[in-house]
């Protein structure tokens, strides 16, 4: 951060994009599998609330992946205060809206506000890192993984008819396949 912010945005996009591709893959097998996680974990008493709640939750991962990366960032350049003010926000944020939301609608209102406060941190984060650090295209970081994630979801419901465990393993060749096919996984990536 001191001796070259170009090398410091670089480190930043690799970490966070490496990150984000991981976070797809359980976020979208998350939202498949649920029912099957709550039933192996907590039993069918907790079916379908639970695995409802969960579908919602897991959106939270990618947004916090790429939060908690963006923190380091803002640290190295000096900008702790700017962290902690963007924190002040997003718990304002939750506790009102969970104060609003959750006696009208419940435990999903609050499991959607969890993700929603996730993302108005990440507002502030992404502003000042664009200010004191540089500029970082979020729509282009993000399309070709979601690409990839879809794809492989479709792959997983589809396999789901002949087991768990065969449609997990073709969702995984079909989401690697398709990041090596759109260019989103390169050289430098498969050797990290």
């Amino acid at each position: 951060a001191s001796s070259s912010s170009a090398k410091l945005m670089d480190s930043y996009r690799l970490a966070a994009k490496l990150l984000f591709l991981i976070a797809w893959p359980i976020t979208v097998g998350t939202i498949i599998l649920a029912p099957d996680l709550i039933r192996f974990f907590a039993g069918d008493a907790f079916l379908p609330n639970s695995a409802n709640a969960l579908r919602v939750l897991i959106w939270f991962l990618p947004i916090s992946y790429v939060n908690g990366i963006t923190q380091y960032v803002l640290i190295a350049v000096n900008r702790q205060r700017t962290i902690t003010i963007a924190f002040a926000a997003a718990v304002l944020f939750n506790l009102g809206a969970n104060l609003l939301f959750v006696p009208i609608y419940g435990y999903m209102a609050a499991a959607v506000v969890t993700v929603a406060t996730e993302a108005v941190l990440f507002v502030p984060l992404s502003i000042a890192v664009h200010r004191y650090v540089g500029e970082f295209n979020w729509l282009g970081f993000a399309v070709r993984p979601t690409i990839a994630a879809a794809v492989m979801g479709a792959v997983e419901i589809a396999m789901l008819r002949f087991d768990v465990v065969p449609a997990l393993f073709a969702g995984a060749v079909a989401y690697l396949t398709t990041l090596i096919l759109t260019g989103t996984i390169g050289r430098r990536e498969a050797d990290i």
